[in-house]
Protein backbone atom coordinates (compact mmCIF):
# COMPACT_ATOMS: atom_id res chain seq x y z
CA UNK A 1 0.00 0.00 0.00
CA UNK A 2 1.02 3.51 -0.91
CA UNK A 3 0.34 6.60 0.89
CA UNK A 4 0.35 9.89 -0.63
CA UNK A 5 -1.96 13.39 -0.24
CA UNK A 6 -2.42 17.01 -0.88
CA UNK A 7 -3.16 20.28 0.88
CA UNK A 8 -5.09 22.55 -1.20
CA UNK A 9 -5.96 26.55 -0.32
CA UNK A 10 -8.28 28.75 -2.26
CA UNK A 11 -8.98 32.36 -1.21
CA UNK A 12 -11.96 34.16 -2.98
CA UNK A 13 -12.55 37.63 -2.52
CA UNK A 14 -15.84 38.98 -4.24
CA UNK A 15 -19.17 40.64 -3.24
CA UNK A 16 -22.55 38.86 -2.68
CA UNK A 17 -24.74 39.70 -5.75
CA UNK A 18 -27.90 40.55 -4.25
CA UNK A 19 -26.90 43.11 -1.75
CA UNK A 20 -23.18 44.11 -2.88
CA UNK A 21 -21.51 42.94 0.16
CA UNK A 22 -17.91 42.49 0.22
CA UNK A 23 -16.47 38.84 1.87
CA UNK A 24 -13.60 36.74 1.86
CA UNK A 25 -14.04 33.01 1.95
CA UNK A 26 -11.11 30.77 3.11
CA UNK A 27 -11.35 27.20 1.72
CA UNK A 28 -8.67 24.47 2.92
CA UNK A 29 -8.76 20.50 1.84
CA UNK A 30 -6.56 18.01 3.11
CA UNK A 31 -6.95 14.96 0.97
CA UNK A 32 -5.55 11.69 1.80
CA UNK A 33 -5.28 9.03 -0.70
CA UNK A 34 -4.23 5.06 -0.09
CA UNK A 35 -3.66 2.72 -2.71
CA UNK A 36 -2.32 -0.45 -3.63
CA UNK A 37 -2.67 -4.42 -5.12
CA UNK A 38 -2.90 -7.64 -3.72
CA UNK A 39 -1.46 -9.40 -6.59
CA UNK A 40 -2.18 -8.69 -10.36
CA UNK A 41 -5.76 -9.25 -10.01
CA UNK A 42 -7.08 -6.71 -7.60
CA UNK A 43 -6.31 -2.88 -6.77
CA UNK A 44 -8.32 0.02 -4.75
CA UNK A 45 -8.08 3.25 -4.26
CA UNK A 46 -9.46 5.38 -1.30
CA UNK A 47 -9.15 9.32 -0.80
CA UNK A 48 -10.59 10.50 2.23
CA UNK A 49 -11.29 14.47 2.37
CA UNK A 50 -11.47 16.98 5.08
CA UNK A 51 -12.71 20.50 4.27
CA UNK A 52 -12.35 23.29 6.24
CA UNK A 53 -13.96 26.56 5.29
CA UNK A 54 -13.65 29.68 6.80
CA UNK A 55 -14.45 33.72 5.95
CA UNK A 56 -17.34 36.48 6.28
CA UNK A 57 -19.03 34.76 3.76
CA UNK A 58 -20.80 32.28 5.47
CA UNK A 59 -22.72 34.90 7.63
CA UNK A 60 -24.19 36.16 4.20
CA UNK A 61 -28.07 35.45 3.27
CA UNK A 62 -26.49 34.52 0.15
CA UNK A 63 -24.70 31.40 1.79
CA UNK A 64 -27.87 30.41 3.82
CA UNK A 65 -30.07 30.67 0.61
CA UNK A 66 -27.67 28.18 -0.82
CA UNK A 67 -27.01 26.23 2.08
CA UNK A 68 -30.77 25.71 2.48
CA UNK A 69 -31.25 24.70 -1.02
CA UNK A 70 -28.56 21.98 -0.83
CA UNK A 71 -30.04 20.58 1.98
CA UNK A 72 -33.52 19.78 -0.08
CA UNK A 73 -31.25 18.38 -3.74
CA UNK A 74 -31.42 15.36 -4.05
CA UNK A 75 -27.73 13.25 -3.55
CA UNK A 76 -26.23 11.94 -6.43
CA UNK A 77 -24.43 9.41 -4.73
CA UNK A 78 -25.99 6.20 -3.35
CA UNK A 79 -23.95 6.45 -0.47
CA UNK A 80 -24.12 8.57 2.32
CA UNK A 81 -20.21 9.23 3.05
CA UNK A 82 -19.79 12.80 3.91
CA UNK A 83 -20.93 14.43 7.51
CA UNK A 84 -20.10 17.57 9.32
CA UNK A 85 -17.99 17.76 11.75
CA UNK A 86 -18.30 21.25 13.27
CA UNK A 87 -20.42 24.32 12.18
CA UNK A 88 -20.44 28.16 13.36
CA UNK A 89 -21.03 31.31 12.37
CA UNK A 90 -17.66 31.73 10.43
CA UNK A 91 -16.70 28.48 9.41
CA UNK A 92 -17.83 24.81 8.50
CA UNK A 93 -15.25 21.80 8.73
CA UNK A 94 -16.95 18.79 7.20
CA UNK A 95 -15.34 15.48 5.68
CA UNK A 96 -16.12 13.26 2.70
CA UNK A 97 -15.14 9.97 1.26
CA UNK A 98 -14.28 11.00 -2.14
CA UNK A 99 -13.07 8.18 -3.90
CA UNK A 100 -13.71 4.73 -2.51
CA UNK A 101 -13.61 1.86 -4.96
CA UNK A 102 -11.94 -1.50 -6.02
CA UNK A 103 -10.75 -2.92 -8.91
CA UNK A 104 -11.04 -6.52 -10.27
CA UNK A 105 -9.01 -7.17 -13.58
CA UNK A 106 -8.95 -10.70 -15.37
CA UNK A 107 -7.73 -10.90 -18.87
CA UNK A 108 -9.35 -8.17 -20.48
CA UNK A 109 -12.01 -7.71 -18.09
CA UNK A 110 -12.07 -5.13 -15.47
CA UNK A 111 -15.05 -4.58 -12.73
CA UNK A 112 -14.81 -1.55 -10.84
CA UNK A 113 -17.48 -1.14 -7.74
CA UNK A 114 -17.35 1.94 -5.07
CA UNK A 115 -16.92 5.72 -5.49
CA UNK A 116 -15.55 6.81 -8.96
CA UNK A 117 -15.57 9.13 -11.59
CA UNK A 118 -16.43 8.09 -14.55
CA UNK A 119 -15.32 9.93 -17.21
CA UNK A 120 -17.96 10.07 -20.47
CA UNK A 121 -17.25 13.22 -22.82
CA UNK A 122 -14.43 15.18 -24.02
CA UNK A 123 -15.31 18.86 -23.68
CA UNK A 124 -13.28 21.71 -22.23
CA UNK A 125 -15.77 23.68 -21.14
CA UNK A 126 -19.16 21.72 -21.83
CA UNK A 127 -19.67 18.00 -22.14
CA UNK A 128 -23.26 16.87 -23.56
CA UNK A 129 -22.20 13.51 -22.79
CA UNK A 130 -20.83 14.25 -19.21
CA UNK A 131 -23.60 13.15 -17.25
CA UNK A 132 -22.02 11.33 -14.59
CA UNK A 133 -19.28 13.82 -13.47
CA UNK A 134 -20.14 16.81 -14.75
CA UNK A 135 -17.81 20.21 -14.27
CA UNK A 136 -19.40 23.61 -13.92
CA UNK A 137 -18.09 25.50 -17.47
CA UNK A 138 -16.86 28.71 -14.79
CA UNK A 139 -15.22 25.86 -12.07
CA UNK A 140 -11.77 27.31 -10.69
CA UNK A 141 -10.67 23.85 -9.59
CA UNK A 142 -10.96 22.47 -13.63
CA UNK A 143 -9.71 19.19 -12.22
CA UNK A 144 -11.61 18.41 -9.22
CA UNK A 145 -15.07 15.89 -10.26
CA UNK A 146 -17.33 14.37 -7.53
CA UNK A 147 -17.47 10.78 -7.53
CA UNK A 148 -20.80 8.38 -8.16
CA UNK A 149 -21.45 5.18 -6.63
CA UNK A 150 -21.58 2.27 -8.64
CA UNK A 151 -20.15 -0.15 -11.14
CA UNK A 152 -18.63 -0.38 -13.87
CA UNK A 153 -17.94 -3.43 -16.43
CA UNK A 154 -14.95 -3.17 -18.72
CA UNK A 155 -14.03 -5.25 -21.86
CA UNK A 156 -11.00 -4.68 -23.78
CA UNK A 157 -10.31 -5.96 -27.36
CA UNK A 158 -6.67 -5.50 -28.01
CA UNK A 159 -5.64 -1.77 -27.77
CA UNK A 160 -8.28 -0.29 -30.67
CA UNK A 161 -11.80 -1.19 -28.82
CA UNK A 162 -13.70 -1.63 -25.83
CA UNK A 163 -17.22 -1.82 -24.39
CA UNK A 164 -18.65 -0.37 -20.85
CA UNK A 165 -21.13 -1.01 -18.70
CA UNK A 166 -22.31 1.26 -16.22
CA UNK A 167 -24.94 0.52 -12.94
CA UNK A 168 -25.93 3.38 -10.84
CA UNK A 169 -27.90 2.41 -8.06
CA UNK A 170 -30.02 5.71 -6.91
CA UNK A 171 -32.20 6.87 -4.04
CA UNK A 172 -34.12 9.73 -5.21
CA UNK A 173 -34.60 8.77 -9.38
CA UNK A 174 -34.23 5.60 -11.50
CA UNK A 175 -31.29 3.98 -11.37
CA UNK A 176 -28.77 4.37 -13.92
CA UNK A 177 -28.10 2.15 -17.35
CA UNK A 178 -26.09 2.44 -19.36
CA UNK A 179 -23.34 1.34 -22.29
CA UNK A 180 -20.61 2.74 -24.67
CA UNK A 181 -18.27 1.23 -26.77
CA UNK A 182 -15.11 2.86 -28.11
CA UNK A 183 -13.53 2.11 -31.63
CA UNK A 184 -10.33 3.39 -33.57
CA UNK A 185 -11.48 4.21 -37.04
CA UNK A 186 -7.71 5.16 -39.28
CA UNK A 187 -7.11 8.01 -37.10
CA UNK A 188 -10.37 9.19 -35.26
CA UNK A 189 -11.48 7.30 -31.60
CA UNK A 190 -15.24 7.22 -32.18
CA UNK A 191 -17.59 6.05 -29.33
CA UNK A 192 -21.42 5.26 -29.13
CA UNK A 193 -23.23 5.64 -25.99
CA UNK A 194 -26.66 4.39 -24.87
CA UNK A 195 -28.39 4.14 -21.45
CA UNK A 196 -31.24 5.65 -19.26
CA UNK A 197 -29.93 8.17 -16.56
CA UNK A 198 -32.05 9.79 -14.03
CA UNK A 199 -35.44 8.56 -15.50
CA UNK A 200 -34.35 9.68 -19.09
CA UNK A 201 -33.73 7.51 -22.11
CA UNK A 202 -31.01 8.51 -23.89
CA UNK A 203 -28.47 7.92 -27.20
CA UNK A 204 -25.08 9.46 -28.26
CA UNK A 205 -22.03 9.70 -29.99
CA UNK A 206 -18.92 11.47 -29.67
CA UNK A 207 -15.35 11.70 -31.69
CA UNK A 208 -11.50 13.01 -31.79
CA UNK A 209 -8.90 12.78 -33.77
CA UNK A 210 -6.74 15.40 -36.10
CA UNK A 211 -7.43 17.69 -39.34
CA UNK A 212 -4.10 18.00 -40.07
CA UNK A 213 -1.96 19.29 -37.14
CA UNK A 214 -5.21 20.49 -35.22
CA UNK A 215 -7.36 18.39 -32.97
CA UNK A 216 -10.60 18.20 -33.90
CA UNK A 217 -13.61 16.62 -31.52
CA UNK A 218 -17.39 16.85 -31.03
CA UNK A 219 -19.80 15.10 -28.90
CA UNK A 220 -23.61 14.91 -29.09
CA UNK A 221 -26.94 13.43 -27.40
CA UNK A 222 -30.14 12.97 -27.80
CA UNK A 223 -32.82 11.93 -25.06
CA UNK A 224 -36.57 11.81 -24.56
CA UNK A 225 -38.48 13.00 -22.37
CA UNK A 226 -42.38 13.48 -21.71
CA UNK A 227 -42.76 12.84 -25.35
CA UNK A 228 -40.00 15.43 -26.06
CA UNK A 229 -37.21 15.41 -28.06
CA UNK A 230 -34.14 17.18 -27.12
CA UNK A 231 -30.75 17.06 -28.82
CA UNK A 232 -27.63 19.00 -27.33
CA UNK A 233 -23.85 18.93 -29.47
CA UNK A 234 -20.65 20.04 -29.72
CA UNK A 235 -17.74 20.74 -31.59
CA UNK A 236 -14.51 21.48 -30.54
CA UNK A 237 -10.76 22.31 -32.14
CA UNK A 238 -7.28 22.69 -30.72
CA UNK A 239 -3.81 23.78 -32.32
CA UNK A 240 -0.61 24.28 -30.70
CA UNK A 241 2.55 26.22 -31.81
CA UNK A 242 5.72 25.70 -31.47
CA UNK A 243 6.39 28.51 -29.11
CA UNK A 244 4.18 26.94 -26.43
CA UNK A 245 0.84 29.00 -27.68
CA UNK A 246 -2.44 27.19 -27.47
CA UNK A 247 -6.16 28.09 -29.09
CA UNK A 248 -9.41 26.13 -28.24
CA UNK A 249 -12.57 26.70 -29.42
CA UNK A 250 -15.53 25.15 -28.52
CA UNK A 251 -19.12 25.67 -29.75
CA UNK A 252 -21.91 24.07 -27.59
CA UNK A 253 -25.65 23.79 -28.68
CA UNK A 254 -27.93 22.84 -25.67
CA UNK A 255 -31.67 21.87 -26.29
CA UNK A 256 -32.21 21.36 -22.77
CA UNK A 257 -33.78 18.55 -21.00
CA UNK A 258 -33.16 17.31 -17.39
CA UNK A 259 -30.56 14.12 -18.87
CA UNK A 260 -27.41 16.62 -17.89
CA UNK A 261 -27.36 17.74 -14.08
CA UNK A 262 -26.15 21.19 -15.22
CA UNK A 263 -28.94 23.68 -16.08
CA UNK A 264 -27.56 26.20 -18.35
CA UNK A 265 -29.26 29.46 -19.43
CA UNK A 266 -28.60 29.40 -22.49
CA UNK A 267 -29.09 27.31 -26.12
CA UNK A 268 -25.61 28.51 -27.89
CA UNK A 269 -22.26 28.95 -26.75
CA UNK A 270 -18.95 29.77 -27.51
CA UNK A 271 -16.04 28.63 -25.07
CA UNK A 272 -12.24 30.00 -26.12
CA UNK A 273 -9.15 28.85 -24.19
CA UNK A 274 -5.76 30.67 -24.96
CA UNK A 275 -2.86 29.80 -23.23
CA UNK A 276 1.07 30.47 -23.21
CA UNK A 277 4.19 29.55 -21.29
CA UNK A 278 5.99 32.57 -20.11
CA UNK A 279 8.93 30.31 -18.22
CA UNK A 280 9.20 26.98 -18.38
CA UNK A 281 7.64 26.99 -15.06
CA UNK A 282 4.72 29.34 -15.04
CA UNK A 283 1.44 29.63 -17.95
CA UNK A 284 -0.57 32.33 -18.60
CA UNK A 285 -4.14 30.87 -19.45
CA UNK A 286 -7.31 33.02 -20.72
CA UNK A 287 -10.67 31.01 -20.77
CA UNK A 288 -14.14 33.32 -22.49
CA UNK A 289 -17.23 31.75 -22.79
CA UNK A 290 -20.00 33.40 -24.39
CA UNK A 291 -23.94 33.02 -24.29
CA UNK A 292 -24.46 33.75 -28.05
CA UNK A 293 -28.52 34.16 -26.97
CA UNK A 294 -28.41 37.05 -24.26
CA UNK A 295 -24.67 38.17 -25.58
CA UNK A 296 -23.42 37.75 -21.49
CA UNK A 297 -20.11 36.99 -21.10
CA UNK A 298 -17.27 35.17 -18.57
CA UNK A 299 -13.91 35.96 -18.60
CA UNK A 300 -11.04 34.24 -16.80
CA UNK A 301 -7.19 34.82 -16.70
CA UNK A 302 -5.08 33.02 -14.71
CA UNK A 303 -1.74 32.67 -13.81
CA UNK A 304 -0.31 29.18 -13.13
CA UNK A 305 3.16 28.18 -11.70
CA UNK A 306 4.95 25.47 -10.43
CA UNK A 307 6.96 27.08 -7.58
CA UNK A 308 8.47 23.28 -6.29
CA UNK A 309 8.13 19.81 -7.75
CA UNK A 310 5.58 19.40 -5.17
CA UNK A 311 4.01 23.15 -4.79
CA UNK A 312 1.81 25.14 -7.24
CA UNK A 313 0.68 28.01 -7.24
CA UNK A 314 -2.48 29.87 -9.10
CA UNK A 315 -3.73 33.51 -9.44
CA UNK A 316 -6.77 34.55 -11.11
CA UNK A 317 -9.96 36.28 -11.64
CA UNK A 318 -12.99 36.05 -13.16
CA UNK A 319 -15.08 38.53 -14.85
CA UNK A 320 -18.75 38.86 -15.71
CA UNK A 321 -20.62 41.21 -18.25
CA UNK A 322 -24.07 41.27 -19.49
CA UNK A 323 -27.08 43.25 -18.49
CA UNK A 324 -29.03 42.10 -15.43
CA UNK A 325 -31.16 39.07 -15.47
CA UNK A 326 -28.48 37.30 -18.10
CA UNK A 327 -26.69 34.09 -17.28
CA UNK A 328 -23.70 36.39 -16.90
CA UNK A 329 -24.82 39.37 -16.33
CA UNK A 330 -26.09 39.24 -12.73
CA UNK A 331 -22.63 37.44 -11.30
CA UNK A 332 -19.99 39.78 -9.80
CA UNK A 333 -16.62 39.39 -10.43
CA UNK A 334 -14.04 37.75 -8.00
CA UNK A 335 -10.21 37.24 -7.56
CA UNK A 336 -8.98 34.40 -5.81
CA UNK A 337 -5.28 32.37 -5.43
CA UNK A 338 -4.85 28.71 -4.99
CA UNK A 339 -2.29 26.79 -3.29
CA UNK A 340 -1.49 23.02 -3.67
CA UNK A 341 0.77 21.21 -1.72
CA UNK A 342 1.61 17.52 -2.82
CA UNK A 343 3.36 14.88 -0.45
Amino acid sequence: MSLSGQYRNLLIYSQTTANKEDYYLDSNRLRVEAKGETGHFFSYNVQYDNDVVFGDYLETGEFAAIEANASQTPRRTYWDLDGEISSKDRLRWNHSLHRGYGKIKSGDVDLTIGRQRIAWGRGWFFSPLDIFNPLSPTAIERGERDGVDGVVLELSSGIASKASLVYLPMKNSSDTFAAKVDTLIGSYDIALTAGSHVGVDFIGADFTGYVGDAGFKGELAFSRENHVDNLSWLLSGNYGFDNSLTIMVEYFYNDGGSLHPISYGGENYIGVDVGYDLTPLTRFENLLILNLMDGSRFYSPFLASSLRENMDLTLGIQLFAGDTGNEFGGLENLAYAQFSLFF
